[in-house]
């Protein structure tokens, strides 16, 4: 998964992204597949880790959250690669940090969590069949 906000956010790396989070005097407000969903998850697991206060908005998918991200509805989520990454390489959005302890291979620039600053926020997304 990635963590990733729409361009209005002034933050240029992660953290900047977690100071500008903790600073805000309003929640920030963060898109999620809706309440339990990995994108909501995650998100929580941020707040947890880096003591920012996120107010989450919930979708009925993150087809829906991710525009509403790139319209600038909400700030920031985190999302599966494989959603994003098209409009993080099309510059709609930017990308701060992979939730794993490697980088992607298909996302050698984006850092890893670790890398970034948010050491242990892995949340690795899967499905079978």
């Amino acid at each position: 998964m990635l963590v990733v906000s729409n361009n209005a956010v002034p933050a240029k790396d992660p953290k900047e992204l977690i100071a500008w989070a903790k600073a805000s005097s309003t929640p920030v407000r963060a898109g999620s597949a809706g309440a339990g969903s990995r994108t909501h998850v995650a998100g929580v697991y941020f707040e947890e880790l880096t003591g920012a206060h996120l107010q989450f908005v919930p979708y009925g998918g993150t087809g829906p959250a991710l525009r509403n991200l790139i319209a600038g509805h909400v700030d920031m989520m985190v999302d599966q690669a494989s959603n994003s990454m098209q409009q993080v390489r099309e510059g709609q959005i930017k990308a701060y940090a992979v939730t794993a302890g490697r980088r992607l291979a298909t996302a050698p620039d984006i850092p890893t969590v670790d890398e970034a600053g948010l050491p242990g926020l892995y949340i690795h997304t899967w499905y079978g069949m």
